[in-house]
């Protein structure tokens, strides 16, 4: 993989602030990625933007599980160049030590499932292109498709030991065969 093969490409990261966003969004711009990254604590954002301190990345302040907020971060890809990566980092665990699922608060738990589940599914509905002609069945079919060459893919790499969680929240994946065509994207969707 060549910088100059993704000089255009935008990645939206969602909880990139720290951790395991925080360490790819460092990984894409060192490989010449424009990244669009959030967190709901605009400090810690603002912090990350500083310490990163690339013209390519674009952070913007915000809550995934909010509409308003899911639409900047596609808008921002969008006007930076072609989208090609969305990595649905962001996360909420919820109450610690995790209760019981009877004992769970109905408002703890939906705020787990807004965060975890729904604000991923909407921004990836959000960031999938519409086509000319499409139905809802050929965009499902669209997005059923790239789930199933996506995961087993992860899911490989991690049990040949090409992916590596090493210090300093730094995400490496080893190995041949890594470029974009491995990567969910809008591109690789149609």
């Amino acid at each position: 993989m060549t910088v100059s093969q993704h000089i255009s490409a935008v990645a939206i990261i969602t909880g990139g602030s720290r951790g395991f966003g925080r360490a790819v969004a460092a990984a894409l711009l060192e490989r010449g990625w424009t990244v669009v990254t959030d967190a709901r604590r605009t400090d810690d954002l603002a912090a990350t933007a500083a310490e990163l301190d690339s013209a390519r990345l674009i952070p913007v302040p915000g809550d995934v599980t909010q509409p308003a907020h899911r639409t900047e971060l596609v808008v921002a890809a969008l006007d930076a160049g072609p989208l090609r990566l969305l990595v649905n980092n962001a996360s909420l665990l919820g109450p610690s030590p995790q209760p019981r699922l009877v004992d769970y608060l109905t408002a703890d738990l939906r705020a787990v499932y807004d965060t975890n589940v729904f604000a991923p599914l909407a921004l990836i509905q959000a960031a999938v292109p519409v086509l000319p002609g499409d139905d809802e069945d050929a965009l499902a079919a669209r997005v059923l498709q790239a789930e199933h060459r996506i995961y087993p893919q992860a899911v490989q790499w991690f049990l040949e030991g090409r992916v590596e969680f090493a210090a300093g929240d730094v995400v490496r994946i080893r190995g041949s065969g890594v470029s974009s065509d491995s990567l969910i994207s809008p591109r690789n969707l149609q």
